[in-house]
């Protein structure tokens, strides 16, 4: 069977890889021709780029496009990771430091507290072994000028 011409389902010049023969079955085309794409090549995208542009060609199928980004580096992997640990160290210092704050504040105001009650009660007791010395020094005179003296009558 020999062959026809084809506009619908045969290969064109833009179908087929620059110096690559074929015989073509389109009209205006007919017969031996060489194809016009260019092969694709590997890609390497812009430093920090979300978008890869693929240019137009014919790809084998092991052709890659890479896509690079300057701060996805180990270093700088590991600069955010001291950072980080860094900081969580921090809040965990200053956390205790302010929880031991506290604690120790409410600690000391227990302590104040029944100091002043301490305190309340040997001055009650005081008022009161005055009084008792006062009502005994109504009946010795030594006493009461003892305690004339300094200023307890």
């Amino acid at each position: 069977m020999a062959p026809v011409v084809d506009n619908t389902s045969g290969a064109a010049i833009t179908d087929v890889l620059s110096r690559k023969t074929f015989w073509g079955l389109r009209s205006g085309a007919w017969g031996p021709v060489t194809g016009n794409v260019a092969a694709g090549a590997n890609v390497t995208g812009t430093a920090g780029s979300q978008v890869i542009t693929i240019p137009a060609g014919l790809y084998s199928g092991s052709t890659t496009a890479t896509a690079n980004d300057a701060y996805l580096l180990d270093t700088n992997i590991k600069n955010y990771a001291l950072a980080a640990i860094f900081a969580t160290l921090f809040a965990a210092v200053f956390g205790f430091a302010w929880w031991d704050r506290r604690s120790i504040l409410i600690t000391a105001r227990a302590e104040v507290e029944a100091s002043t009650q301490d305190i309340r009660g040997a001055a009650l007791r005081s008022e009161r072994l005055i009084e008792v010395l006062r009502s005994f020094a109504e009946n010795v005179p030594n006493l009461k000028v003892l305690m004339r003296q300094a200023n307890l009558l």
